[in-house]
This record gives C-alpha cells, sequence and structure tokens, in this order.
C-alpha cells in the first residue's frame, strides 16, 4: 500500500507517466485503498468519473460514486485497477468480462491487462525442502509457527469461520448474531489485554449481551468444535517436524492465538501433531509476535543461551521480521492462500463471494496446493478421482443446491433424474438427503428416458409426425430416421419414397406403435412417481426436447432445470417450456464459458453405465441400444465418479446448512475449467475417452 509520502509519488508519478494520453478521458478507478485516495486528490488535470468496488455499489468514496458496472459502461471505456500488484489479477478475473463492451482494463503502472501475457511470479521466501531440511540439522531449537504453517482451515479467511458458526448455532435454535458479537467482544477484549484468551472474549460477550453461562458455555464448544473440523494439516510440513524430530532436535510452536494450550492440544492432535517440547500461545504469555517480537523473546528465554534457533513461519510481519528482531534465524515458507495467489488457480479467489465458494475454495486448497516446496504452475492429476474430485465435484454440488432451490420455489414434489446423464446427479441428490433429513427436499428418482424413448412415445397425431420431421437432419437416412424418431425398426424403405412419404406410408403404424411405448412408459413412471404431480425434469445439457417431450408422454406438468440450455438452431424447444440453466444458454458459436465449450465432456462424464434406453417392450421388458463393451472407459468412469462422490460427502458433512452448498455458478465453471482449459494441469486423458457424440 502506498502510505507515506514517498510511496505517494511513487504511485502519482506511475500513474502520469502512464496515462498521459488518456488525461481528457473519463477513467474510472478499481479500489477504494489509500492508493486511490491520493490518486483522487492530486490529479486535478484528470477526469476521475468515478471508482468501483463490488461490495460498496452505490456508496460514496472521497466524493465521488461507487459505480455499478452497468453505470461504468454508460460513462468510460477505460478502468486502471489501483491494488497491489498480487491482488491485481483476482480484480482483473472479476471484470475482464466488460472487455467485451469495448471498455480496456489497466493497472497502474499502464499495462493493458486484456493484452498482458499472463505471467505468475514466485511466492517470497520460497525454498527447496532439501535446503530446509539442511537448516533444521544446523540448529537446535526448530520454532513452527502453527495456524496457516502446520496447519490450515478449510476456509478462504480464518473469520469466515465464525459465519459457519452462525449457522450451526441456528442449527442448534440458538438464533444470536454471533459474527457481529464475536467481533464487538474481541474488540473490547483486546482493549483491556495485549493478548486475551477465548475466555476473555466470550466473558465480553455475555457482558454485550447478557448471555448465561449454560448458552455461553455452548457457544463456546461450538466454536472449537468448528475450529476442529475444519482444520487440516499441511502434512510436507508436518513431515518436517517429525524430521526435525527425529534428528533429536528440540520442537518448539509459537501461536498468536487466544485459544489456550488445552484447547491448542485438542487441535493439533487431530491434525496428526503430538510430538513437541513447548507450547508458546500469545493469550498465555501475554505476549506477542507483532510488532515487536516479545513472543520470540519468551522463546530464547526458555531455552539455553548456546542454543541455535529456527523460526519457520509464513508471515513476513509477524514471523519473519519480529523473529528476527529476537535474533532468531528464520525461514519463510507460503500459506496455501499465497501459493494460490501466486499460481493460475488465483482465478478461483475472483470468484469467492458467498461462504460457500469460500468452503469450496478451502477445500481445494487443503487438498491439493497446501505443500509450499512445490511449483504450483503445474498441478499434475495422476488420477480420475481428482478429475472427478476438483472439476465435477463443485459443479455437480453447486447445481444440486440450486435445483432444490428452484424445486421449492416452485412446489415441485419429484425430482425426475432423467437417464443417462441423471445417474450420477442422483446418486449425489441421495446423499444430500442423508446428510440433510431435517430439510425440504423433494422425493427423486432416477428415471429411465432419451430422446430416442421419449420422442416416439409423445407421439400422438399427424402434427406431431411433421413437427418431428421437420428436426431430422438432412443426413440421416430414412429408414435410421424410422427407427430413431419414430420407432419402427427393420423397416425396408425404397429410395423413391422420400423421408416424407415413407413416414406418412407408415403413418398408422408410427402412431401405433406410440401409443404402445407411451402408455408402457407412463405405467412405468406412475409406479415411481406415484401422485407425484409437479415435476422437475433434471437434464444435464438440453435442449429443451426431453423436458417437452416427458411432459407430453406422462401427462404431467413442471419445469425443465439444466447445467446448461443448450441453444441449437431449429431444434431447441426450451423457450417453449419453463425452463432454467443454472449456467444459462450455451452458444455453440460463441461459448462463454468452459462447460459451454465442453458439454460432450460433460455428458459423458455424468453418463450413467448402460447403453441408452429405447423402450419397454410388449412384456414390459427394458429395451437398450447395443453397445460394444470398453472396459478402459467404465473403468475410468467409475473413478471419475468415485471423485464426485467424495467431494459430495465432504461438502456435505462440512457445511451446516444447504445455503453454505450454493456456489457462485463462474466458481463452479472455474473449477471444470482447471481440467479443460488451464495449461497447468495435465494428467490422464478422459476428454475424449468420456464424450458422448449424441446421433440422436
Amino acid at each position: 500500500m502506498f502510505s507515506d509520502q514517498e510511496e505517494a509519488q511513487d504511485i502519482l508519478s506511475f500513474f502520469q507517466s502512464s496515462f498521459k494520453a488518456f488525461r481528457e478521458k473519463p477513467i474510472v478507478l478499481y479500489g477504494l485503498g489509500i492508493n486511490t485516495k491520493v490518486l483522487i486528490h492530486n490529479l486535478e488535470d484528470y477526469h476521475i468519473a468515478g471508482v468501483m468496488d463490488a461490495k460498496h455499489e452505490g456508496e460514496t468514496f472521497e466524493g465521488l460514486s461507487v459505480l455499478s458496472e452497468n453505470e461504468v459502461k454508460q460513462i468510460t471505456d477505460i478502468i486502471i485497477i489501483v491494488a497491489r500488484d498480487v491482488v491485481v489479477p483476482l480484480i482483473y478475473s472479476r471484470i475482464r468480462h466488460l472487455e467485451q463492451d469495448g471498455i480496456a482494463i489497466y493497472d497502474v503502472r499502464g499495462t493493458n491487462l486484456g493484452k498482458a501475457a499472463k505471467t505468475y511470479p514466485e511466492p517470497s521466501g520460497r525454498i527447496d525442502i532439501e535446503n530446509l531440511k539442511h537448516k533444521i540439522l544446523e540448529h537446535d531449537i526448530i520454532c513452527f509457527d502453527v495456524f496457516d504453517t502446520l496447519i490450515a482451515r478449510k476456509v478462504v479467511r480464518a473469520e469466515d469461520i465464525f459465519e459457519i458458526v452462525e449457522r450451526r448455532l441456528l442449527k442448534k435454535n440458538l438464533d444470536i448474531d454471533f459474527c457481529v458479537l464475536r467481533k464487538s467482544a474481541s474488540d473490547a477484549a483486546y482493549s483491556k489485554r495485549i493478548s486475551p484468551t477465548l475466555r476473555d472474549i466470550y466473558t465480553e460477550m455475555a457482558a454485550l449481551r447478557n448471555i448465561g453461562q449454560d448458552m455461553l458455555a455452548e457457544i463456546m464448544e461450538e466454536e472449537l468444535m468448528t475450529e476442529m473440523d475444519y482444520a487440516a494439516p499441511r502434512k510436507s510440513v508436518v513431515s518436517l517436524l517429525n524430521f526435525a524430530r527425529k534428528n533429536q532436535k528440540q520442537i518448539y510452536l509459537v501461536s498468536e492465538m487466544y485459544l489456550n494450550t488445552a484447547q491448542m492440544k485438542l487441535l493439533l492432535e487431530k491434525c496428526g501433531v503430538k510430538d513437541y517440547d513447548r507450547l508458546l500461545i500469545s493469550c498465555e504469555q501475554e505476549k506477542n509476535k507483532w510488532p515487536d517480537g516479545e513472543l520470540f523473546q519468551a522463546v530464547k528465554e526458555g531455552s539455553p543461551p548456546d542454543k541455535a534457533i529456527l523460526h519457520i513461519g509464513d508471515n513476513e510481519g509477524a514471523d519473519i521480521q519480529c523473529a528476527l528482531k529476537q535474533g532468531l534465524d528464520v525461514v519463510k515458507i507460503p500459506s496455501n492462500y499465497e501459493l494460490m495467489l501466486y499460481s493460475p488457480f488465483q482465478t478461483l479467489l475472483s470468484f469467492n463471494r458467498s461462504i460457500g465458494d469460500s468452503i469450496a475454495i478451502g477445500v481445494f486448497a487443503c487438498k491439493y496446493l497446501s505443500d509450499p516446496f512445490k511449483d504450483y504452475k503445474i498441478l499434475r492429476l495422476e488420477k480420475e478421482n481428482d478429475i472427478g474430485f476438483i472439476c465435477y465435484g463443485p459443479l455437480i454440488v453447486g447445481y444440486l443446491a440450486w435445483i432444490l432451490r428452484k424445486c421449492n420455489a416452485a412446489h415441485i414434489d419429484f425430482a425426475a433424474f432423467i437417464a443417462r446423464d441423471g445417474w450420477i446427479l442422483h446418486e449425489v441428490w441421495d446423499i444430500m438427503k442423508q446428510h440433510f433429513p431435517y430439510e425440504e427436499i423433494p422425493r427423486g428418482g432416477y428415471i429411465l428416458g432419451s430422446r430416442r424413448a421419449l420422442a416416439v412415445a409423445s407421439i400422438r397425431n399427424r402434427a406431431d409426425l411433421e413437427n418431428a420431421l421437420q428436426k431430422t437432419p438432412d443426413s440421416m437416412t430414412p429408414d435410421k430416421m424410422l427407427s430413431s424418431r419414430f420407432g419402427l425398426d427393420g423397416v425396408t424403405v425404397n429410395e423413391d419414397e422420400g423421408k416424407a412419404g415413407c413416414v406418412f406410408k407408415r403413418e398408422e403404424d408410427i402412431l401405433e406403435n406410440a401409443e404402445r411405448e407411451r402408455s408402457m412408459y407412463k405405467q412405468y413412471v406412475d409406479r415411481i412417481m406415484e401422485n407425484s404431480r409437479h415435476i422437475a425434469v433434471i437434464d444435464a445439457v438440453s435442449s429443451g426436447t426431453i423436458g417437452k417431450y416427458f411432459f407430453a408422454s406422462t401427462q404431467r406438468k413442471g419445469i425443465l432445470l439444466s447445467i446448461v440450455l443448450s441453444k441449437v438452431p431449429n431444434y431447441s424447444v426450451y423457450d417453449e417450456l419453463e425452463a432454467y440453466g443454472y449456467m444459462g444458454e450455451d452458444s455453440k458459436y460463441a461459448p462463454k464459458r468452459a462447460v459451454h465449450k465442453y458439454v460432450g465432456e460433460l455428458e459423458g462424464v455424468l453418463t450413467a453405465y448402460e447403453p441408452m434406453f429405447i423402450c419397454f417392450d410388449e412384456s414390459g421388458n427394458k429395451r437398450y441400444a447395443s453397445k460394444e463393451p470398453d472396459e478402459y472407459r467404465d473403468k475410468i468412469l467409475k473413478n471419475t465418479h468415485a471423485g464426485i462422490l467424495e467431494y459430495a460427502r465432504v461438502l456435505y458433512t462440512l457445511s451446516p446448512d444447504l445455503e453454505c452448498l450454493e456456489f457462485t455458478p463462474e466458481l463452479c465453471d472455474a473449477f471444470f475449467g482447471l481440467y479443460y482449459q488451464l495449461d497447468c494441469c495435465y494428467g490422464v486423458t478422459v476428454k475424449e475417452a468420456l464424450k458422448i457424440i449424441d446421433e440422436f
């Protein structure tokens, strides 16, 4: 941040040298920090038309309006991001879509971010693990910071834990504004003590809200349990601690924290950290790391004077500079957040807009980005399970939470997951019902179906025949058309009949067969759905035909809910239904998102193992299309599905309520795109093996 006179002059110089040509143009600055304030008050010969910050739209900053994106489009074609270099890419990711409206986006140094090659600088202080082991061997006492060094939380920001606590309390019928109350109590406690304990903070909380001791104890226990549930070891750093112990080094753990020794020991033990000599916590020592390193002074005072001490931590100020002030040797290792910030995966942070997003990103970081000794410009995915967990897990969990919200709003009493890409969706839906038994989740069922089965069953008259003819591809032969679109197999067609002629010549047979298939299919659906009348048809990628044909065949009403509404000229019918797309409309000619570009891969991974369902025969037996055995495809599909199911169980276990699973769609798309779009991700090739080619 530019906070003193010298740095203020630096940013002014950067700006004035970079944007001379824009002096007469209206400019919008993105960011509400001190840097922006310096520019607003010192650029009198520039036209600063407004500022941007998504969280403060409609407010004012230094006399200027905080503009919405639509307002910005009306007044300028230049946005300049005023922020720290490491944060600029995050902000750019949030607003880069404005470039489609002719807006150029720059950093304060004059770099046009839309034209600049994307690079990822190294996190500060990165060290090779073998070099660090050598340093450990050269010292007598090895001192580890705890949070973000030895262990991490499965959220983006530490304070996100408080929102989760508030939601967990609500499930216990304790309806208090915990986030606000906890912060106020903390401020009050810190005003009285250098480093208060959790008990001190809760004493202030009781005074602020007149909370009884029993309830206070219950709330505190919930916070401690939440910390436990969301804590994860950084395994490579824990292995270093074990390496030091194996080499007869003394192990100290140091934390600037409000948890006491007993509470910290439980948390550390949960993360597999058990073997250490001293645990020094600021609230018990009544000394902090920042700003003078007094907690490290306590480290030295409790150690023999001839012993060499090495401190390992993640924070440049509190861990490194403050330890240096007290004469300790230091090594900085980056936190999970810093590793993400300096990698191609920083785009995920751009879509951290809700508590659900924070949990999703935190789970990903703790599982895949927690080793500070790896280069995360390349993330190697060695197992199909990882692809299911990383790329498809968030998309499916987020999609199903969205489906549930739509179902409840529309008073849906049955969610019909249509074969074949409804199979894994229905499996995850059932897991959701098991984890949230008291939530209003409609019954769901995996329903056999296909475009072929439902298209034929929906034919009732000549108008339906004519409509089906119009949607038949020119390349389809008459005999293939009669089979796939009209339900007549093994028919010999004369070349001179033409498509229309061969259909209307057999109109009676087609309508008779359609009536039989419709009757059999309706009986099947009635058995599964019983008295349910208001249905949500779940079809992951849909042009609307499945929904239209299903409602026509079963004489039910409802809505169609897709991940993507597929926009196919002269074919899509979703505008004839009440249809919604979690990711909006897919344009075949200008895909906006990764799932739009890779719908074939998406459908391929979501599909079930059995072949396409054709119909029920006269005896009620299921007929399927022929399928060549493909053991390789089935193996990687099974493993990918296992990753999806693992992700669902992890997220459902962590989340106190269903609202925590409502991920930002752009975040889900970013996770999906990690494998399909980022050059940095390598691994098993499932793209071609699992891609579906729709021949309907």
